[in-house]
């Protein structure tokens, strides 16, 4: 996924324990034509993402690397160790924007910015209590929601958003994301394989 420039209005809907992924720019090469986009990006009030001000604001991430690929991770945990760390609530919508304006100079900009020529920012709505379906369940040490379907191994669903990048390295993304998801599907197999056996000799002794 990616801003879309031509829509006003980026809505994601999400579960705790929920990850996204935030794609920084592709880092400048001799081949690129485009300048990098140095961003900022903030957690705001509602009042601050309408107006794209930073208002309330608590910032989130930086993308300042030219030279090499980097991302801004969020995981929506309804409490956090850390002490000031943002916490999400069930039922509760969060904002998050950029005022950078792209430029190394612009990046500490407190208005406008790409959050209003590019419409660079997107509403989280947290969905109701993980506990209201009983086929969902967390796995804390990893920070993924997953979904247990009947007859099935489980399904890992982190979610992935990527700024001002081309289709096709969005769609290099995604397949490094299917590989990591196969990858843990086996792994899955594996452990489960291991428990079997592990119980079969325990009941053999």
């Amino acid at each position: 996924m990616r801003f879309d420039i031509s829509n006003t209005d980026h809505v994601m809907s999400v579960k705790l324990l929920d990850r996204v992924t935030i794609v920084c720019p592709q880092p400048i090469t001799s081949n690129s034509r485009t300048s990098y986009e140095y961003t900022k990006l903030y957690a705001v009030s509602q009042s601050g993402y309408d107006n794209c001000q930073l208002l309330d604001e608590r910032l989130i991430g930086v993308c300042q690397t030219p030279g090499q690929q980097s991302s801004i991770s969020i995981v929506f945990r309804d409490f956090s160790p850390l002490p000031g760390a943002l916490e999400f609530k069930p039922g509760y919508s969060y904002y998050f924007i950029t005022t950078s304006d792209g430029t190394e100079k612009g990046i500490d900009r407190r208005s406008g910015g790409l959050c209003a020529s590019e419409h660079m920012k997107i509403k989280f709505e947290i969905q109701p209590d993980r506990n209201d379906n009983l086929n969902d369940y967390f796995e804390p040490s990893s920070a993924h929601f997953r979904h247990r379907l009947q007859n099935s191994a489980e399904v890992s669903t982190p979610l992935l958003y990527i700024i001002h990048t081309s289709d096709s390295s969005a769609e290099g993304y995604a397949a490094l994301e299917e590989d990591d998801a196969a990858c843990n599907h086996q792994l899955n197999i594996s452990l489960a394989m291991i428990t079997l056996i592990f119980l079969y000799f325990t009941a053999i002794v």
